[in-house]
């Protein structure tokens, strides 16, 4: 389990493509605008977990919306546009939720650089609280519990994929120009 993070930025526009590993308890993923210096977040996460629906979490709101039911089955394209005075999540080119800053008056309004990145982590394993959003601790027995693809679409035009591999630890980054892979260690 781990994360991948690709570079900084201020604002902006990042659209993935998505599907999700099969529904067994526990693991979570999840497409982020981070900067874990300052604690500002702007994300979608998923766990694998059948009982749940998929939420977006803007920690800075701590607002959660349903979105699409079966993750394991179809892709879906995700989209997260973030500007000085508005924040838009997308799914399939559909809005799900609007931020405004004027709408927190400016207050616990993410506004600091920060790093797009995608990740893996056991939900299950955890402390109690967060151990209870997913709803089940992970069953690394299960040949399915990994995310198997994301897709990613710069709005620069650089393509990159992410691919994970049948086991939790690596996955294989493959931009236009290089073909890296990178080890996840496990947390």
């Amino acid at each position: 389990m781990g994360n991948v993070h690709f570079r900084w930025m201020l604002y902006g526009t990042v659209s993935t493509r998505i599907k999700l590993g099969s529904p067994s308890g526990g693991v979570v993923s999840s497409f982020i605008y981070r900067n874990s210096m300052i604690g500002d977040e702007i994300d979608y996460e998923w766990h694998t977990s059948a009982s749940m629906d998929p939420k977006d979490i803007d920690y800075s709101n701590s607002r959660r919306k349903n979105l699409v039911r079966d993750l394991s089955q179809n892709y879906q394209t995700y989209t997260i546009e973030w500007f000085p005075d508005k924040i838009t999540w997308l799914v399939n080119g559909q809005v799900v939720r609007i931020l405004l800053r004027s709408d927190v008056n400016g207050t616990k309004f993410s506004s600091s650089p920060s790093q797009i990145q995608f990740s893996i982590w056991d939900g299950g394993f955890s402390n109690p609280e967060t151990e209870a959003w997913p709803g089940d601790p992970t069953d690394w027995s299960d040949a399915h519990a990994y995310t198997r693809c994301m897709s990613i679409g710069w709005i620069s035009n650089a393509m990159i994929q992410l691919t994970q591999q049948r086991h939790p630890g690596r996955q294989r980054i493959k931009d236009s120009k290089d073909l890296l892979t990178r080890a996840i260690k496990r947390s």
